[in-house]
Parts: C-alpha cells; structure tokens; sequence
C-alpha cells in the first residue's frame, strides 16, 4: 500500500465522525463498452441546451442522450483525438478542447477549426483551458498565454487583448470579469472592456493572497471562491462569496475537511462540493453549503475506480468520470437516498427484514448476521442474538407495543421496556408466527404449524424445542393467521387450510385459487377477516370466518408477492418482486388507489423483501440494499417528462444534424432514418417511443428503437409526429413534429401530368375524331345510297302513278263513247288533257303550293265525277288560317283519294262521298281524306296496293329529306257511331322546304 492511499485510509478514519464511507452504492449504473461507451479514460462532462450528455475522453468528444453514445468526430480526422473538455456553446454548437492543439467547434455537425474561423485561440501545449460564467452563462476560453482571451456568446465569438494578464494562472470568470492570481499569488480582477485591473480584498483590509489561502475552485465556478486557512490540528475550507464591484472577498461558510494529498474540490450547480485526491478511489461529497443548520459532514462514495470528474445535470442526477473504461451514473433519488441511510450500520450487508416501534426506533436484520440493528434518529446500537440466528431473522414483528419477535431457527421476543432478550422456541426453519390469544402464539414452520403457550411467561433455556405435542397442524406451513380469536388460517405451498379451533380438523378453503396456490402471508385485518397474500396468483380477502372468499383487484401487475404491511386500518403495502405496493382501500376492502414505489423511486432494487412505515416515512429492505422515501415529499415519485427531440435525419448517404421543423427533398431522396433522443437518464434506457407518419399512419406507432426508418416514400408531404415516455409511464410534454415535403420529379409534377393528361386526351380525340370522320363518311355513303335508292325509287313510284291513272281515264274515256255520251266524252278528254299536262308538270316537282295542290285535286275529282256521275259527291275544304302557298310534297294526296274512290265510291251502288279537309294545328298541316264507304276490311290498310304506293311515297319524301310525314288510317264508325266509312290523315310540318330542296342532293 503506497503511502497516498495508506494517508487516506488513515484521513477517513480519523474523519469518521463527520464523514461516513459508503461502502456500496446502490442504484448506480456503469456504462462501459457494452453500452457503446468506448472510452478508456473519461474527462470532464457538461450538458447541452437540449440535455445530452457531453463527455471529453480519449476516444474524442462523446454525446449520450440516454440510449446512445455517440462520438462527436466520427466523420472527421484530427491530429488528436483525446478530448479534454466538451463544453455547449448553444444552438447546436459545440466547442472541442484537445489535449494538445487548438481548440475548435461543430456547428450542426460541421467541424469549424482555426483555418475556418481565426478567431479561435492558437495553441500548440496542453494548456487550453475554459470557464462557464456562472452569472451569463457565456464560455471562456483561454490559450497557452493569457494575453488573449476568447468569450463565446451565443453565436458570437469576441476575442480580448489581455496584455495585463500575461503573468497569471487560475483565471476563473464571474459576470464577465476575469479573477486571478499574479506571480506574487495575489488576487486581482480584470475588466477586459475597459482593461482596469483590480486587486482583491478580505474583509480584514489584507490583500487576498494565495500563498496564505490556498487554490481556487478547479471546475466550473458557480459565484463561489474556496481557500485553504490552516487550523490546530485540521483544515478548514473556507468559502468567500465573489460579487460583482466589490472588491472584498467576503467569508461565507468554513467547512472542515479530512487532510488528504493535493486535493481536488469541485463545486456543482446545486453548490454541492466534491472532493476527491489522485489516484484514490471515491470521491467525497458535501451537500449544499448554502443550507443553514445542516447536520453532518462528508459523505464517501467509495467506488472501485479513482474519479476523474463529478457532474451534476439539470434534474440533478449524478454523472463520475473515470478512467478504468467506465461512465458512472446515479440518479437524484438513488443520491438522496444515500444520504438518508448513510448512518445504517452494516452498509456492506443485505437487509433481510424490518420493525419500527412506538417510540420510532427502527430495527432491522440483515442476511447472514445475528445482530440487529437499532436505529433511534442517527444514533445507532446493536441487538446480539445467539447463533441460531447466524444466518439472520427472516421477519420481526411487533407485539402489543412492547416485544419484538425475531424468528428464523428460532423464535426470540425482545422486551422493549427491560431491553432483554427471551428465547421462545426452537424449530426447523419457522416461517410464519402470530398471537393465539394473550398469551399463545402459532408458529408457522416447515414441521407444520405449533402452539407455543404463555410466551411471555416462559423462562429463559438454552434449549427451549418445541415438542411435537403442540403440533396443531402437521404439513409444511409457510404463513400463518387467527380468525375470530379461535378460527385459524394456515397457508401452505400447496393452498390454504382452515381449522374453527385448536382442536378441529383443518379443511381446505372453498375456494379453488387459494386451494392450490402457494401462500407466503397472512394478516389479519379486523374481526373474521383476513388478507391472504400468494406468491403469483395476487391478494385476497378472506371474511365471515372464512365463508367469504374474493381477490382484490389491483389493476397492476404486481409481480410475486412476498409480505403483507398494514400501515392502518385502510393502508395495505405490499413487498413483491416489481417494487412495493401502496393499497388504499374502503370499509369493502376494495382498492380506492394503488401507488407503486421501485427502482426508480430510489429503492435500490425493484425485489422488496420487507417495509415499515414510521412517522410519514416508508423504509425497504432490498435485495440491494436500505431504502427510504418521504412520504410526504409528493416530488419524491414525480419523474422529469421525457424532452424529445430529432437528433439527425439521414437521408441515403447525406447526413442532416438537428433537422428544422420542415425540410425538402428530391423525388430520388426517398430513404429516410430518424435518429430520436428522448432525455430521461433516471429512466436507464427504458423509454417507449411512439410516431406517426400522416398520412401514412392514422394511428400511433410504438417502439423502443429511437431510430425510425422509412423506405421508397412516394412523393408527397407528409407531417412526422412523435413523443417518449418514460420508465414511469410519463409522456412528453410537447411532441416533436418534422413536416418532410418530397419533391416529384418533373415527370411526377401535376402540371407535367396535366400536360400529359392534355396531350393524351387530344391525341384520343384527335384518333376518335378520324375514327367519327371515317364512321360519319362511311354514314354518308351509306346515306347517299340510301337517298339514291329513295330518289329511284320515288321515280318509280311516279312512273307507277301515271300509266295507272291514265289507265283509269281511258277506261271512263272507253265507257262514255261506248254509252253514246260523246259530250261528256268531250269534256272528258278536256279534262283529262288538262290533268295529265298537271301531273306531267308536277311529278317533276319536288314540293308544289297548297293552290297547285287543291287545283290539282279539284281537276282530277271533277274527272272522277264525270266518269261516277251522281254516284259520287265530294268536297275540298280549307281552313281560312292556312297559307295557300304553302308547300308539301308533289303527288303525295292524289293516291290516297283515287283509292278512296276505288273502294269507298266504285263499289257502292248508291254510290258515295270524298270529302278532303285541309286544317291547321300547332304548326302542323293536318289533311283529312275521308269517304262514306264500308272502311278498311282488314287490320292492315296500308298493306293494299294503292295505300303501299301512297304510304312509301310519303317514306320516300321522309328518308330523302329528312322529312316526318307521318299517315294515320282508321274507320269512321270506330271513333263516331252509327257513321262508316275510311279516313286517312296526313299530318305535314309546315316548314320552309325550299332549304331542304337546297341541301338534297334529289336535283344535284
């Protein structure tokens, strides 16, 4: 052992009444290179503005968010990749101090160095060094000489002349002045705006001298000035308060400290002091100095690793430094909860059970140890038990406020008022034990279950077995519990049993989850009721002597149960494997509230093997070790919300650092990584991420990978939202929101696919136009044929009417000169020439006037009288409203009168009457040929030779010219009664038919 360590073994000892050793630290957690901490030696740390972790090691400048190392120069090359100091100079910049060369800063990930901004101090020694201005917050920086001085202010960087300074050391900056000592060590101050240099004071009016006080503080100075002032026979750390203007250093508190070799004293932002020597283990730490009236001295965190640098970060968990390729850190709670055990005896040992008395005392048992320890304030004394007690007390409980039992291999009462102890009994491994009675007591035990009577009054023996006579209950028993001063619950590992007295048989409970269930507790809790606790199947009441049976709800995974503690009579706390339950319960027995306190309460391990709750306090015993929560402190279960925040953004190869709230790509810029960080280092790691990518994702996506990948995204914008939570459940205050707006191609634009969408649909129009123009020519012609059919066949039609009505006349010409009527047969053949030259002139005509039209008609009936003579009468009637100009097709009505002679008129013998009726009717010319005649014989009156030739020389003018003529037929007697005869109407839109003889191609 060198003589350092053998002096700070020796400085401990003597110390011991001010400073105690922390032999162990529970809760605290090393990251080494498992954990991507691949350092070897660790130097100073800090904490950026968003809350990452900065660590300067000799692997480069490291970032650690909690989840992730990262190392800050991974895409850069440097001279020297031993990294000193790793301070935050805000927005995203961070400055770089190595241990030999010049300092330099990233900017968003890219390296700034001296050739990029000559700003920077030149150094070519180790002896780059800065300060955080406590009352601005800028960084100082300063070179291997003194006579310039760099200060960063957000993202300004402004250089000072400092010629005055050239011959001082240990500069340290508060509110923008520079302190020092010259080489005579004395104290100045130095203005570097107005270059006025000072000299400091004490309050005695003696200049401020090193050489008497001592060395200031050796980190980041918080307002605060440490000297050293030699006592009798110990050290004195003497603080002075530095305020801006004064120039008298004024005493603020002295501090006794253990005499150590070349000590380091560090002070954190909480003005927590830290004190540790080279090349030593540990490190001391001294709590607020600001606190007035404050108890106690030194506190030594004895770790296996000397302790290059203590930090204390915003939410004030603790961050150590080491150089054994590790990273230390304790949370806030676990600290306080140091300091709240630090005066418990036995911190190497693990406790196993613990009781509190009325008085408050504490007492507490420990694994493989017969003392228990009692613990009255911060006064501490022990209990010795005999050796069947080597292996400790497994549970101690309190009877009628004055005995202690201690049980394990045996049973043992300690009197609290006589301050003695009183052996019981002794057995196999007892489990359980309870009053019967005032005076009996069951003890639970791997034999079965024993009746131990007049407790109090049995005297003290060396050997004190229990006899087989008092077993009540012979099958393993692990817990034990009285019902109604006489029913009795045994629980064992294979269900529970109930016995109405001592000398009843025990019956398995009716209930089928307690009867095959392992019991570890039983507590009764008012008269005929008890809670059962099993090991994996959860808690139960059981009441009305045993005839009720139900769980208790819990609506928490609990875990293994291993003890039951009633606080009072509606406060149940449970010790299990995940922590210790806190139960709020009704008169029912049902939960009201349930809390839950565990690892990252502070507890030094999540396995709770007992609790006690005294005087607002609740104290555990752990598998690793004592822990306390003030119950009334509500901060003491708040966990800090998760700060979430995007770290990078990758898009393929090109790296984007600390991203804005919106950002534009190219169509080909379609990979895309997300690198989170969610800020809960008391959490360890344990924290659920959940994101979503509109519109993409309707609904949330968890995860615990804080990098999010997504993969070929589509053009588009889209809006990432994401938020953490913690180990507690805690979400994040404010979610992080990126807004990402790939950008298409000029292909995948919608002005290009518009343009696309034009073209494409006037190249179809242009193909269906050809294709319609082709469909309309291939029309045309078959129209024109059509037409020409129409036409040949009008003219045949024509060419039909003539030689039959000249047929007709001939005959009557024939009959008249047969009779002898020769004058009649002259006026036969007048009539008659006039009528054939009308009918030569109008057949060649297209469309004739109503005149020619009722000259004509009038012609050919006054022939057709002359041949019927008084057989046949007939009229020919115009509306006056009817313009006689008007024009209709030419020889469309003669064959509809002729066949209204031949078979109205010829074949009557009293003969008949043809009457035509022009009329007008919503613009149409509506003609009526009707005759007193038998009618049409058949169903089809159109089907007759005349009424054919009439009827498709009307389909002849209406296919040629587009025309809707249209011929209805019916018999008189079918619309007027007592009346006959047959009536064609013609129906003719008046129109203007000198425009369709233009466009028809009948006279081209």
């Amino acid at each position: 052992m060198n003589k350092s360590y053998f002096g700070y073994l020796l400085a401990l000892v003597l110390f011991y009444g001010n400073s105690r050793t922390i032999a162990q630290v529970p809760g605290m957690r090393k990251y080494a290179q498992l954990d991507g901490y691949t350092a070897t030696k660790g130097y100073e740390i800090e904490q950026d503005e968003k809350g990452n972790i900065l660590l300067g090691t000799d692997n480069g400048g490291m970032i650690f968010d909690g989840k992730k190392f990262r190392t800050l120069l991974n895409t850069h090359k440097t001279f020297d990749a031993e990294i000193l100091y790793v301070r935050p100079l805000g927005d995203s910049r961070i400055l770089l101090l190595p241990l030999t060369g010049n300092a330099s800063y990233l900017d968003k990930g890219k390296l700034v160095t001296v050739a990029d901004d000559q700003r920077l101090l030149r150094s070519q020694t180790s002896d780059n060094r800065s300060w955080k201005d406590p009352v601005t917050g800028d960084w100082w920086l300063f070179g291997d000489y003194l006579d310039r001085v760099c200060r960063f202010h957000n993202k300004e960087i402004t250089v000072y002349r400092a010629k005055e300074l050239e011959d001082f050391s240990d500069l340290m900056v508060i509110n923008n002045q520079l302190h020092g000592n010259n080489k005579k060590r004395e104290f100045y101050r130095y203005n570097p705006e107005t270059h006025v240099l000072q000299k400091m004071y004490q309050e005695n009016g003696q200049v401020f001298n090193f050489t008497r006080e001592g060395i200031p503080l050796h980190s980041s100075c918080y307002g605060y000035f440490l000297g050293w002032r030699f006592n009798t026979d110990k050290k004195k750390l003497r603080l002075y308060d530095v305020k801006s203007g004064d120039s008298v250093l004024r005493l603020l508190k002295k501090i006794a400290v253990p005499f150590m070799n070349n000590p380091v004293i560090m002070m954190d932002r909480n003005h927590s002091l830290w004190m540790k020597v080279a090349k030593e283990p540990g490190i001391l730490y001294y709590p607020d100095i600001l606190e007035k009236n404050r108890r106690g001295g030194w506190y030594h965190l004895a770790l296996p690793a000397v302790i290059n640098s203590p930090f204390i970060d915003r939410n004030n968990n603790l961050w150590l430094s080491a150089p054994n390729n590790a990273l230390y850190f304790l949370s806030e709670r676990h600290l306080k909860n140091l300091i709240l055990t630090n005066h418990f005896p036995f911190p190497d040992k693990i406790p196993k059970a613990i009781c509190g008395d009325p008085s408050g005392r504490l007492y507490i048992s420990y694994i493989n140890d017969k003392r228990i320890a009692c613990i009255n304030g911060r006064h501490t004394k022990k209990i010795l038990l005999d050796q069947s007690f080597n292996e400790g007390s497994k549970h101690i409980l309190l009877i009628k406020n004055r005995y202690l039992l201690f049980f394990d291999e045996a049973a043992t009462l300690f009197d609290l008022e006589q301050n003695s102890v009183k052996n019981i009994a002794i057995s196999n491994s007892i489990k359980s034990a309870c009053l019967m009675g005032e005076n009996d007591m069951l003890l639970a035990s791997i034999r079965g279950v024993y009746l131990v009577e007049n407790i109090f009054d049995r005297k003290v023996a060396q050997d004190n077995n229990v006899d087989d006579k008092g077993l009540i209950f012979k099958k393993r028993a692990t817990a034990v519990g009285v019902l109604n001063h006489k029913q009795i619950l045994i629980g064992t590992p294979a269900g529970l049993w109930i016995k109405q007295d001592i000398h009843a048989p025990e019956v398995k409970v009716n209930d089928s989850v307690l009867a095959a269930s392992n019991i570890v507790d039983i507590k009764s809790i008012g008269e005929g009721s008890a809670l059962v606790a099993t090991n994996a199947k959860g808690l139960f009441v059981v009441q009305n002597g045993g005839n009720r049976i139900r769980p208790i709800n819990i609506s928490h995974d609990i875990g293994q149960l291993r003890r039951i503690y009633m606080q009072n009579d509606s406060t149940c706390w449970l010790a299990t494997d995940n922590g210790a339950y806190v139960l709020k319960m009704d008169k029912n027995w049902s939960v009201r509230s349930v809390v839950n306190y565990n690892f990252y309460d502070g507890l030094p391990s999540n396995s709770v093997t007992d609790i006690c709750v005294l005087r607002d306090t609740a104290y555990f015993t752990t598998m690793q070790g004592m822990g306390i929560i003030p119950l009334k402190d509500s901060s003491w279960q708040q966990m800090a919300p998760p700060v979430i925040f995007i770290n990078s953004m990758q898009v393929d190869t090109t790296v984007i650092f600390e991203p804005d709230s919106a950002v534009v790509l190219k169509n080909n810029q379609n990979n895309i990584l997300l690198s989170l960080s969610a800020i809960s280092y008391e959490s360890l790691g344990n924290i659920n991420y959940y994101y979503k990518l509109s519109p993409i994702h309707d609904k949330w996506v968890q995860t615990t990978n804080p990098d999010i990948r997504f993969t070929e995204l589509p053009p588009g914008a889209y809006t990432f939202t994401a938020y953490a939570t913690n180990a507690k459940g805690t979400k994040s205050e404010h979610l992080v929101e990126l807004r990402i707006n790939i950008r298409p191609a000029f292909w995948q634009t919608l002005y290009f696919k518009i343009t696309l969408f034009v073209l494409g649909v006037l190249a179809l129009l242009f193909i269906y136009r050809r294709w319609l123009m082709r469909v309309e020519k291939k029309k045309y012609i078959a129209l024109q044929q059509k037409k020409h059919l129409a036409e040949l066949e009008l003219e045949a039609i024509k060419a039909q009417i003539n030689p039959h009505f000249i047929y007709n006349c001939l005959n009557s010409v024939k009959y008249l000169n047969y009779t002898g009527e020769y004058t009649q047969s002259q006026e036969y053949l007048n009539i008659f020439a006039k009528l054939i030259r009308m009918t030569m002139q109008y057949s060649r005509q297209t469309f004739i006037s109503l005149s020619e039209e009722s000259d004509y008609l009038s012609s050919y009936l006054k022939l057709e009288k002359l041949r019927f003579k008084d057989k046949l009468r007939y009229s020919l009637s115009m509306e006056n409203n009817i313009d006689k100009d008007t024009q209709i097709p030419a020889m469309l009505l003669q064959p509809y009168i002729e066949n209204a002679l031949k078979h109205g008129i010829a074949g009557n013998k009293e003969g008949g009457e043809v009457q035509v009726v022009f009329e007008k009717k919503d613009g149409d010319l509506n003609i009526f040929i009707m005759d007193n005649g038998p009618g049409f014989p058949g169903v089809n009156p159109a089907g007759t030779l005349g009424m054919h030739l009439a009827g498709g020389r009307a389909l002849s003018y209406n296919e040629l010219f587009n025309l809707d003529i249209r011929v209805e037929y019916y018999n008189e007697q079918d619309h007027t009664p007592l009346k006959t005869g047959a009536v064609v109407k013609i129906i003719i839109r008046i129109t203007d038919y000198g425009n369709i003889i233009n466009q028809s191609s009948y006279y081209r």
